[in-house]
């Protein structure tokens, strides 16, 4: 790449007092992008690349027309004449554009291109051209994610809304706690116009699903305990205050996403106490370890020197890796099924180990298991621990996976101390 930098940045001249003949002959022929020489749009020469790249033998494309490669004779004048006015006044000019090869199969073509003489293009210009259909074909998935990602948050959001009317009819009927039912709908609420925000990112949707689905599970819970009639006051209220704590959670989600995506400044990050936030994230998934019978172990060093982090994107971290860890048991007796979760001081760092006792993962699993994209389930998209990565990354920490001497997989994460 830096052969090919240097022909689109020096004269024809500069190049035969650097390269001898040959050597600019074999770099010619045999780099990895596509080169051509034009006069006039008209192809005087190109590499062996450039013509495979279009389906063409040796040489049959020599003093043909560029306009071969273009889907109609409107866009090649269009293109040309573009091409033309951006190489008089910069001397370079540079697009992305569909192409068409010699069996007429289309595909994204990355053009950069420099005249030899910019006050007269047509006198001749050198080209390069890199095949970037995969590229699009990821830009257009990641379109398609975004709007599967606003139906999906639609659906929950009307999901919530039924469970919201559902409770607060039997909290009328039954006369019991009118105020708190009234704080609960606002909650609700305001949770409800967050999921609807315009700006979208497929990795909302996946982070949002932790903290709704909780908020789903304990509301579902609330409303079978009132339908049988058979409750205790203080159970509903600690499962309504444990649903209103992730529907706040899933808006802060959703204003990082935002920020994000409008490349705002990232904030300062506050020196916190990180034991604090890991306790916090056990009591928010309290419900799910309880119903999958898991037995939470914590040795946390009591003397930790306050870290700097953003509070919300390392709970995600440790969410993240806690319900990785639940799932990674089903397989287990529920006898077995133990997390231990320690912290310690090693150097400039302070670690988080996430162990649990499920079956491991395999060698061939560790070497993909960060990569985006990459999930071993059926409704899973692969973002979760990629994330995990980019935030950490993004604090100046690591992230690793490791096998623990039983069996079972321990997540490390460390923060500068």
């Amino acid at each position: 790449m830096p052969v090919i930098a240097a022909l689109q940045n020096t004269t024809p001249a500069d190049i035969d007092s650097t390269l001898k003949p040959m050597e600019y002959e074999a770099i010619f022929d045999n780099a990895m992008v596509g080169i051509v020489y034009s006069i006039d749009r008209n192809i005087i020469r190109c590499n062996r690349c450039f013509e495979e790249l279009f389906g063409y033998g040796p040489g049959e494309l020599n003093g043909r027309s560029l306009r071969v490669l273009y889907r109609s004779d409107d866009e090649s004048e269009a293109i040309g004449r573009v091409g033309y006015q951006l190489m008089t006044r910069n001397g370079t000019y540079e697009d992305e554009r569909f192409m068409v090869c010699k069996n007429g199969k289309p595909l994204w073509i990355k053009w950069s291109g420099r005249a030899l003489d910019r006050h007269d293009p047509i006198k001749g210009a050198l080209w390069t051209c890199v095949d970037i259909s995969r590229r699009k074909s990821a830009e257009e998935s990641l379109h398609f994610a975004y709007e599967e990602l606003e139906r999906k948050v639609l659906e929950r959001t009307a999901d919530l809304q039924r469970m919201n009317e559902a409770l607060a009819a039997e909290n009328e009927r039954r006369k019991r706690s009118e105020e708190l039912a009234r704080i609960r709908q606002s909650e609700l609420a305001r949770m409800s116009r967050i999921s609807t925000m315009g700006e979208m990112a497929t990795t909302l949707a996946h982070q949002m699903g932790q903290p709704l689905s909780s908020t789903l599970n304990y509301l579902h819970g609330c409303l079978l305990r009132m339908h049988s009639g058979q409750f205790e006051q203080e159970a509903i209220i600690t499962a309504i205050e444990h649903a209103i704590l992730h529907t706040q959670q899933a808006g802060e989600i959703i204003q990082h996403v935002r920020q994000f995506v409008r490349k705002h400044e990232p904030e300062r990050l506050a020196l916190q106490n990180l034991n604090q936030h890991l306790v916090h994230c056990i009591g928010f998934l309290q419900f799910e370890l309880n119903g999958e019978e898991v037995v939470v172990e914590m040795a946390l060093q009591n003397d930790l020197p306050p870290v700097a982090f953003d509070r919300i994107e390392i709970e995600q971290v440790m969410l993240n890796l806690l319900k990785n860890a639940i799932e990674a048991m089903h397989s287990i007796a529920p006898e077995s099924r133990r997390i231990r979760i320690t912290s310690r001081r090693r150097g400039a760092f302070v670690y988080v180990d996430v162990c649990d006792s499920g079956p491991g993962v395999s060698m061939e699993l560790r070497q993909k298991i960060f990569e985006p994209f990459f999930t071993t389930k059926n409704d899973g998209i692969g973002f979760g621990l990629a994330i995990c990565r980019s935030i950490m990354e993004s604090h100046g920490g690591k992230l690793r996976l490791s096998r623990t001497a039983r069996g079972g997989t321990t997540f490390t994460f460390g923060l500068p101390a």
